[in-house]
């Protein structure tokens, strides 16, 4: 997770160089990983089909979450463009012709729908991540509202109040406090152009602006 954010960090926010380097160091380890499943089926990091299933399911996640969360929502123009900006360092990890529109993106999303089982590797995985997260104890019950928060986005749970295509309109006032919050604590000395003083930096950051230009 801790490698994750930081390939997210360096190509969302870092120099071309940056960037680059940490593609190439991505690329690096993706070439050792190979194995096999329970169930027999051999696999690979750099195997395209399941790079385009990371890259797909990690940019719906960001672009839903800033939908709900964010200070305002992105136009459609600007989704498109974050959706395009977030495949050309995708295309250099080893995504083939990665989607350019929201609309492309959710589509093979729902296409990937079919391939997608439980499994106990998943499940522990997720009761890590939503249960017993690696954080000190005082920080655990804002965790736990941003984690209930994503997943009421999951059209797999209706009971949740999720509604289709990452709308937001099951978002809570409990939702937007806890993110809110998190925002601000974890970026308190991050400044934009145009930020007032006190203002969470990262409610004027649009889809553009988090991904490199350079590109």
């Amino acid at each position: 997770m801790a490698n994750t954010s930081a390939y997210i960090a360096a190509t969302t926010f870092g120099t071309v160089e940056h960037a680059e380097e940490m593609i190439a160091a991505v690329r690096r380890v993706h070439g050792t990983v190979r194995g096999v499943t329970t169930d027999g089926r051999a696999y690979s990091a750099d195997d395209p089909h399941l790079l385009r299933w990371v890259h797909i399911a990690e940019i719906e996640s960001f672009l839903t979450t800033f939908q709900w969360y964010g200070a305002r929502s992105l136009t459609q123009e600007q989704a498109d463009l974050y959706v395009a900006q977030t495949g050309v360092a995708a295309a250099r990890i080893g995504v083939e012709d990665p989607p350019i529109t929201e609309r492309q993106l959710r589509a093979e999303l729902d296409a990937f729908r079919a391939e997608l089982e439980g499994s106990p590797a998943a499940r522990r995985v997720a009761r890590y991540l939503l249960l017993d997260p690696p954080l000190p104890w005082a920080s655990r019950p804002g965790y736990a509202l941003v984690a209930a928060g994503r997943a009421r986005q999951s059209p797999e749970a209706p009971d949740l109040g999720a509604t289709p295509n990452g709308s937001p309109g099951a978002c809570t006032s409990q939702d937007r406090f806890a993110c809110g919050t998190v925002d601000c604590c974890l970026s308190p000395r991050l400044t934009h152009p145009s930020t007032s003083p006190g203002q969470c930096p990262c409610s004027n950051l649009q889809g553009g602006e988090r991904e490199l230009r350079g590109y």
